[in-house]
């Protein structure tokens, strides 16, 4: 609607014509059968009124080059003056969402390296405005599926149907030296452990922390990583390593290590939500200010698809999208699909105005408790967890204007999920 709102607003058009040939224009009257054909010498420069022509540009070459601009008149605006009868709840919302009156907790820095070429959060917000996914066949130089690969959606036992994976390249660089970690530990490493240490190292150095200076200065800073997978230990060629290199919570306890942080250190296993789980952990540690003060908190999530051995698992269930492509809340939907990414947030106490990103008002978590089945959604388990959330930002429904969801493009799932908002 903006698109087409602002081509409404056009009052002249100006089109300069760059085509060192030169050619003709045909001007159409609108509304009418009428038609001039005007030859143009390179650089000629048309003016034109576009609620009454229109025109289109013919080169003898078959090629044309040409830059336009419009002068349009200003947007709209509308101004609301006096009360509005009955509509009281209307004139609420427009101001938007109150400000936190309780004690909340602030974003204030932030950084990601995910699939799709997204290294920092511009770009990631650049492909989602896109539509950008990702999602790639996947190259043999992070695991052949060929030999494993079926067609058919009802696979035999040890084979699968997708051959697409949202990659995230480069994974195999790391800079062991600015870590202080030996060449031998650093390709023993979980990638996913490397990935952590490098999203953490760019949001510290976002708010001016070194790692040489965190080197003499400990700080009272804990961080929490969601992480659900260990496929480097089940790799055939991993390299052997010592028993504590690779273990799930060596993800949190070795950037706490690195960067000399002295506060709590986890992960955290919920699946799906790992990352979410974190997040909401590191809040409410962060919270508790009475007995044992944070500085911050670091809460990053992880995930990084190094084998065919999960796929072939989640294709004999049907959980994955032969098409490669998660079609959420559409008739077409047939699975998800997966992908690579890390990312993390700083997270601080208190209103923070001149460094906030966003803030944490409302974090809830919860079980679904008896279900369908083990891994069948409940949608009231769901809607109750919501208004705890809703209850703890001090908001009303309608305050919140994006919802993001699960979103496992099944039949099963999307409609309890859009039911329980």
């Amino acid at each position: 609607s903006d698109f087409y709102a602002t081509w409404r607003r056009t009052v002249l058009r100006v089109v300069h014509f760059l085509d060192p040939d030169g050619g003709s224009v045909v001007l159409r009257s609108r509304g009418g059968d009428e038609e001039y054909c005007v030859p143009v010498q390179p650089n000629t420069i048309l003016v034109l009124r576009p609620d009454t022509l229109e025109y289109s540009f013919v080169d003898s070459h078959g090629e044309a080059c040409w830059a336009q601009c419009l002068l349009m008149t200003a947007s709209q605006t509308y101004v609301i003056e006096g009360p509005l009868p009955g509509l009281e709840f209307l004139e609420a919302d427009m101001q938007g969402p109150p400000a936190p009156s309780q004690e909340t907790v602030a974003v204030v820095a932030a950084a990601i390296q995910a699939a799709g070429g997204m290294t920092n959060h511009h770009e990631e917000w650049a492909a989602y405005m896109a539509g950008v996914d990702g999602q790639l066949h996947i190259p043999v130089a992070r695991f052949d599926y060929g030999p494993y690969y079926s067609e058919e959606f009802d696979n035999p036992m040890g084979t699968t149907y997708v051959m697409h994976n949202g990659m995230q390249e480069g994974i195999e660089f790391f800079d062991n030296k600015i870590f202080e970690i030996s060449h031998m530990e650093a390709t023993a490493m979980d990638p996913q452990c490397r990935q952590v240490l490098e999203v953490g190292c760019s949001i510290l150095y976002h708010k001016g922390i070194l790692k040489r200076w965190c080197n003499t200065h400990p700080t009272h800073a804990s961080v929490s990583v969601g992480c659900d997978k260990e496929e480097w230990l089940n790799m055939a060629e991993a390299p052997v390593s010592v028993a504590t290199n690779n273990q799930l919570a060596i993800s949190a306890n070795r950037f706490n290590y690195v960067f000399n942080l002295k506060g709590g250190s986890y992960v955290t296993d919920t699946a799906c939500s790992s990352s979410l789980v974190a997040t909401h952990l590191g809040k409410m540690i962060l919270m508790e200010q009475r007995w044992d003060p944070l500085e911050y908190h670091l809460a990053l999530g992880t995930n990084l698809t190094l084998t065919v051995k999960l796929m072939i698992g989640s294709c004999m269930s049907h959980m994955l999208s032969p098409g490669g492509r998660c079609f959420t809340f559409n008739a077409t939907a047939n699975g998800y699909n997966r992908g690579d990414g890390t990312a993390g947030m700083m997270l601080k106490l208190g209103d923070r105005p001149d460094e906030r990103w966003a803030f944490l008002r409302g974090t809830q978590i919860g079980q679904d408790g008896r279900s369908a089945s083990l891994s069948a959604p409940n949608g009231p388990a769901q809607e109750k967890c919501i208004w705890g959330a809703i209850r703890e930002a001090r908001m009303r429904p309608p305050e919140s204007t994006v919802w993001e969801c699960h979103g496992t493009g099944t039949t099963l799932g999307d409609p309890i999920e859009v039911g329980a908002v």
